[in-house]
């Protein structure tokens, strides 16, 4: 995925994987949008992935002046993703339910991963996500 990711307008971020906790996750940074990241994120013990845009930190999550953006993300999502069900909380803005989202119980994901198949899955869908994002959206990573 490292070397997928070098010839795309984002970059992969490791930095919150591989630390045996709850909740993790790799993102994918956009240059020009300094509040929210693409990321995958696991619910438990790499189970149960989600994809969207999430805050970078809590100090976002709380900040007034992000509420525009919050609502934009999500309603650039409801628009784009109409066949996934979109949900936001505090930490997101939107995500929906990456597939295969059972990774606890079944092979098929692993068996992607192996064969490097997982990979080109899941940056399938971070381009769709930026390129929806920047041609649908009001507030970032537009061409200057």
């Amino acid at each position: 995925m490292i070397l997928k990711c070098q010839d795309r307008e984002y970059t992969l971020d490791f930095d919150n994987i591989g630390k045996g906790k709850n909740c993790e996750y790799f993102g994918f940074r956009m240059k020009d949008d300094p509040i929210g990241f693409i990321s995958l994120e696991f619910a438990t013990d790499f189970n149960n992935p989600v994809l969207g845009i999430r805050f970078y930190t809590e100090e976002d999550t709380k900040d007034p002046d992000n509420q525009p953006y919050a609502i934009e993300v999500k309603r650039v999502f409801n628009h784009q993703f109409t066949n996934n069900k979109i949900v936001s909380n505090k930490w997101w803005p939107a995500y929906y339910e990456f597939q295969p989202f059972d990774w606890k119980s079944a092979g098929r994901p692993w068996y992607q991963i192996e064969t490097g198949a997982m990979a080109s899955k899941v940056l399938e869908e971070v381009d769709v996500i930026y390129c929806m994002l920047k041609a649908g959206s009001s507030f970032h990573i537009k061409d200057k």
